[in-house]
């Protein structure tokens, strides 16, 4: 997988640049002061592109999950579709996965990530063992680690709670 610190590309959510002006301009500002090209996802529901964009795994591989997210669940009209993938047309492959997976319930490293339990209930009709050997084969890692989802977070995403600080170390 391609750890966060390793991407040179960001994908922002157009309707942030409405929305919250000032923080879309400090970002543009301050990615571009570090070479990082950013492109803009026109006609998305959300502004976390983050949880519904697909997962880089190699140079020019992508796996785009199932989005699905419970909480979103009573409010279909913030959910944003699989037609996302087209702004990934001409990076490389995308994989499709029927898994259901936020893409912000996922902090990686090179061969490891992190998940919160949620991704258990979400996909009940698979049994723990082959969830976690499919989500291993698909993001090309070794070791798969799941947390414990805190209670009163209704997203229960790992990206809010842990971060790797490099390949050997995380917080």
């Amino acid at each position: 997988m391609i750890p966060d610190w390793e991407h040179n590309c960001v994908f922002l959510a157009g309707m942030l640049r409405v929305r919250h002006q000032e923080l879309h301009s400090s970002l543009l500002r301050i990615l571009s002061a570090h070479r990082v090209e950013v492109r803009i996802l026109e006609n998305v529901r959300d502004i976390w592109a983050g949880d519904y964009c697909p997962i880089q795994i190699g140079p020019g591989k992508f796996v785009k999950f199932r989005y699905d997210p419970d909480y979103l669940r009573e409010t279909p009209e913030l959910k944003t579709g699989d037609g996302v993938t087209k702004a990934f047309r001409g990076l490389g492959s995308c994989r499709r996965s029927p898994i259901i997976l936020d893409a912000g319930n996922v902090v990686g490293s090179r061969g490891r990530v992190i998940l919160t339990e949620k991704i258990y209930k979400e996909n009940r009709d698979i049994s723990r063992a082959e969830l976690r050997d499919r989500l291993r084969k698909l993001l090309q890692i070794d070791q798969l680690i799941t947390i414990p989802r805190e209670g009163y977070d209704p997203f229960s995403h790992a990206d809010a709670m842990v971060r790797f600080i490099d390949e050997d170390r995380q917080r």
